[in-house]
């Protein structure tokens, strides 16, 4: 793919649904040899952990009702990193191409006379549904499969969705993107265009992931039953003959994703940048702790500590993802702008350790510093 006038290349790429080894050969291969990473918030558990310390990282990742970066500034800044002549990645989760605003960032490259490919990812609505033990197509029950936005189908008055055709196909799967929130909107309308209440629907919270959790029950108690085991933020629901399939465990014997956090090695930037939500209660070895870095006030917040191991290697790290702790709090590293040590983004939690030391797939490894905050959940 040779750069057009415009310069470039951008790849916009697919990270999958979460698990790190669901990200494709080529979305690694192009994530090893990117400048510029512009990450969303769901794709940041897919970072390769050798990834260069020279890359730059851009977090703009949105969630329900918070888009701190609008995406004409995204547009903006594919376009602007791509006329420096950087290699660029868009990463985002699973397929550019599906719910993912893909369309859009490659129509802008697309005017801005960018060169761009798209490499895609494996999509959530389906891969989600198969660790969940949920088939999307299975023979004589389930011949169509539909994808739709929930939160969009709800509330957008130009993507109107027919809830009387779907309500009327017992041999179809709808897999709902974004559905917590339009959750009860869906079910109420399914229900009044006709469909069975008794029809098997599943909510999967956290999808690939070792958090991973599955509600599974009829269409008309689904609503009560995430609000009875308090699903949230990522899930998705899938509702129809298939889920009748469904397991409470994901299907894969192993789940690669791990706590892990990048950075920039850019001194022109001065900013690291790292982001991890797992449960608290662990212990933190390293074998090389920058001089002048505290490793006690790491232990701050919870009870998080940081301690010197014996040898070069450094010794493993219960991995928090994979065998939480009973503790009830949720430790998060923020992008640090390092000219006022504050976190980039504003968030609900309080600033706490600072630490030169660097977390990446269950080490602590020499790098720039970053906040470690903790917060209790509401």
């Amino acid at each position: 793919m040779a750069p057009c006038e415009g310069r470039g290349p951008v790849s916009l790429v697919g990270a999958g649904p979460g698990d790190r080894g669901l990200l494709t050969v080529r979305g690694r291969e192009r994530l090893l040899a990117a400048d510029a990473i512009v990450c969303d918030r769901l794709a940041v558990t897919t970072l390769p952990c050798d990834l260069p310390a020279s890359v730059e990282l851009h977090w703009v990742g949105k969630e329900a009702g918070h888009h701190p970066v609008p995406q004409d500034e995204i547009n903006a800044l594919l376009v602007r990193l791509a006329r420096e002549g950087k290699r660029v990645v868009r990463l985002k989760g699973g397929d550019p191409y599906v719910f993912g605003r893909g369309g859009e960032e490659a129509l802008a490259l697309s005017e801005a006379g960018v060169a761009f490919e798209v490499i895609p990812g494996v999509t959530a609505g389906v891969a989600v549904a198969a660790y969940a033990g949920v088939p999307v197509t299975h023979r004589h029950e389930a011949a169509r499969v539909t994808f739709v936005t929930a939160h969009e189908a709800i509330r957008s008055s130009r993507c109107s969705v027919r809830w009387d055709l779907l309500a009327a196909d017992p041999h179809a799967t709808l897999v709902g993107y974004m559905g917590v929130t339009s959750l009860p909107d869906v079910v109420e309308r399914l229900l009044a265009a006709g469909m069975d209440p008794a029809t098997p629907a599943a909510m999967v919270e956290r999808g690939t992931t070792s958090r991973q959790r599955v509600v599974t029950c009829t269409l008309s108690g689904l609503v009560d039953g995430v609000r009875r085991e308090h699903l949230d933020a990522p899930a998705l629901f899938v509702i129809g003959p298939t889920v009748r399939y469904a397991t409470s465990r994901a299907t894969a014997s192993s789940v690669s994703v791990r706590p892990s956090c990048s950075y920039t090695g850019n001194s022109a930037a001065r900013r690291s940048y790292a982001r991890i939500d797992f449960q608290s209660s662990f212990s933190v070895a390293t074998s090389s702790i920058d001089s002048g870095a505290d490793a006690s006030r790491a232990g701050q917040g919870g009870r998080r500590e940081a301690t010197r191991s014996q040898g070069r290697s450094g010794r493993r790290l219960r991995d928090p993802l994979v065998d939480p702790g009973p503790g009830d709090e949720t430790a998060t590293a923020w992008p640090l702008d390092h000219q006022t040590e504050r976190p980039r983004f504003g968030s609900r939690a309080t600033p706490g350790a600072y630490s030169s030391s660097h977390l990446m797939n269950g080490f602590l490894r020499p790098t720039m510093a970053f906040t470690i905050s903790s917060t209790r959940p509401p």
